[in-house]
């Protein structure tokens, strides 16, 4: 009684109590049948047990009925109007049909075995019944009389008993005509399990190693006349060795291409759908590229260069070969040097276990070289629903911009949220303040930093930047810092990584205010952390600082700034900057410094930049259009009324 309680006990939780009360009888309804047939069952069980032992058990259960399901009824009465019309032969006794002189019970039995057979099996019974029943001797003998026999004798028995050969085929559930196909193969291969014709070779559909081999070339050729290749991994495919074809080319298109020059030579030319599957299956490293792919501009103009002198001189056309090739060498070189880079920096990984990166360290105080990387993600915009509602389609929500860091030695990236209304926009300043607060708040303290960064000069690439790591070494923040660009077009790195994990997670889920966002971040992957710049209503935690105007009373700008993409700072060599142009050319050493009586001090920052938040306009423009779409409780966050 116990269980049964805690079976239905969840039916009690209800709010009404003519609800409950409802439950409760249907419950009682349910379980307590259910009892009642359970106690009744045992007590008959137990009386019939009873009987049986006062009977001796001399009772058997010839007069007990049993209920058919609907495939024995079937198979049932099929014997049973068998037997009833009879095989109409006379081989049973007396001249009666065999099959009036088998029980029942047998013939059912027979062909349950025969059912439960496998095809092959089945086939083995009844070459085991040819081998024993054919008479082989294809000449007939009578009297002084021999001729060709026309119809094979073979006599058919069941437990001694003749049978027809009708009977025959019903109790092994068999047709004539399998018959038959079992007594041609056993006359010419004996007694052998049969084989099917097709096994073992290949179907008169199937194409020959040739028509496959000329798919192949067909595909690998246009790869090679139209393909881009680029070095490292090119974003939306996962492939290091894809090559891409233009987005104008279609599968369609090429197949009937291929089609036509194959009839031009008399070959024989494969379907579409074989066309796709033996590109997809043997020339998976060819892609279509898709419209809005992201490529490396340089090397679109390269290879449309390529197309267009295709039909120009040998000499025009190796120069311009010799030109991508170039540009290719000098990226994938970048990007090995990247790898490389990153490579050494997990050497530290092992040393980091036992690290607490929660707490702040002060710099220089681990003596080692550590990597990092940065960059700026695509904004988010909030309130952001996965099943979009149709209005806020047209609508401008509230902007929350990305810019993480990351630390491939841990490996772990801080992405820092970045509110609307604390943004000081995306240039130098901004970004020097993240990455400066970034160091004095998660920097594993290192002596020596390795930098890589995009080649985007408003944020990155610029003066203001190389005056910061300056800055860093000649007040002891660092002894060595080594700043790199990976070539434009030709950046994706650690950060981008980390982005995507980001996105995976956010376009997933109902963010409605910037701790949606945070949470988001933090359970998108282990190497995502989140830092909240500044809050809804304007509270700065990470500030800005003037860093152009503090920086520019110490440094001058360098000369021919982008066309260098390694730089060094040294500790030793107080305001000189070792530039590279790439990674295997020579360096070359530039002293930026105004005046070397005139140097910045250790403990003096630059002045704070306070951002100028949101406009009225703007925050009306929340208030009314996107404050519905909000989650309770978020909407005096996002969209606060303006005139409280």
């Amino acid at each position: 009684m116990e269980s049964r309680e805690k079976e239905y006990s969840y039916f009690l939780y209800c709010e009404n109590e003519m609800e409950a009360e409802s439950l409760q009888s249907v419950a009682n309804m349910y379980f307590d049948a259910r009892a009642v047939d359970e106690d009744e069952d045992l007590d008959e069980s137990y009386s019939d047990y009873s009987d049986d032992s006062a009977d001796d058990c001399t009772d058997d259960y010839s007069d007990c009925e049993f209920d058919y399901s609907a495939s024995d009824k079937t198979e049932r009465s099929k014997v049973e109007e068998f037997v009833k019309n009879t095989c109409e032969c006379s081989q049973g006794d007396q001249g009666k049909p065999c099959s009036s002189t088998i029980h029942l019970q047998d013939i059912i039995d027979c062909r349950n075995n025969c059912f439960e057979l496998t095809s092959s099996e089945l086939d083995l019974v009844i070459l085991g019944t040819i081998h024993a029943s054919l008479n082989c001797d294809e000449v007939s003998r009578s009297g002084r009389r021999e001729q060709q026999r026309q119809r094979t004798r073979m006599p058919f028995y069941y437990h001694n008993r003749r049978i027809c050969f009708k009977t025959f085929l019903f109790m092994h559930r068999i047709h004539q005509t399998r018959f038959y196909s079992l007594l041609k193969h056993y006359k010419s291969n004996g007694l052998s399990l049969r084989v099917h014709g097709n096994n073992k070779r290949l179907p008169s559909t199937a194409c020959s190693a040739d028509t496959i081999e000329r798919v192949v070339k067909f595909i690998t050729n246009v790869a090679e006349e139209q393909a881009l290749l680029l070095p490292g991994r090119v974003p939306g495919f996962k492939r290091i060795d894809v090559k891409l074809l233009p987005s104008s080319l279609t599968k369609h298109t090429l197949w009937k291409t291929y089609q036509d020059a194959c009839h031009a030579v008399g070959h024989v030319a494969v379907g579409y759908s074989k066309f796709c599957d033996l590109w997809k299956q043997l020339c998976p490293f060819v892609l279509i590229m898709r419209p809005a792919t992201d490529l490396c501009w340089t090397c679109q103009k390269n290879n449309n260069h390529i197309h267009r002198v295709a039909n120009l001189g040998e000499a025009e056309k190796a120069e311009v070969v010799r030109q991508q090739e170039r540009h290719l060498q000098l990226a994938m070189g970048e990007r090995d040097y990247y790898k490389t880079c990153c490579k050494k920096s997990e050497a530290l990984t092992e040393h980091l276990k036992d690290v607490d990166f929660s707490e702040k360290r002060a710099p220089c105080t681990f003596e080692g070289q550590v990597h990092y990387s940065y960059d700026y993600a695509q904004q988010l915009h909030f309130p952001s629903d996965p099943c979009q509602p149709g209005p806020i389609f047209f609508k401008t929500p509230r902007k929350c911009a990305i810019f993480g860091v990351c630390c491939e030695s841990i490996p772990r990236q801080v992405n820092f949220l970045i509110d609307e209304n604390v943004l000081t926009g995306k240039g130098a300043n901004a970004t020097i303040s993240y990455v400066h607060y970034y160091f004095e708040r998660y920097g594993l303290g290192e002596t020596c930093a390795q930098i890589h960064a995009d080649n985007c000069a408003a944020q990155n690439k610029n003066n203001i930047f190389l005056w910061y790591y300056l800055w860093r070494v000649m007040t002891g923040r660092h002894h060595d810092i080594e700043y790199n660009f990976l070539i434009a077009g030709h950046t994706k790195f650690s950060p981008d990584w980390c982005f995507g994990l980001l996105k995976q997670k956010t376009r997933k889920t109902f963010i409605s205010s910037l701790f949606d966002i945070a949470r988001a971040v933090e359970e998108s992957a282990s190497v995502n952390t989140a830092e909240l710049v500044g809050l809804h209503n304007g509270t700065v935690r990470v500030p800005t600082y003037d860093w152009t105007t503090y920086l520019s009373q110490f440094f001058k700008k360098l000369p021919r700034l982008k066309g260098y993409h390694h730089f060094r700072f040294l500790k030793d060599h107080p305001g000189v900057v070792f530039c590279k142009e790439y990674w295997s050319s020579a360096e070359r050493a530039f002293n930026i410094l105004q005046s070397e009586g005139n140097l910045p001090q250790v403990e003096v920052l630059p002045p704070v930049i306070n951002p100028k938040g949101i406009n009225r306009e703007r925050a009306e423009y929340l208030y009314k259009e996107i404050r519905e779409f909000c989650r309770p409780g978020t909407e005096d966050l996002v969209a606060p009324d303006v005139n409280n």
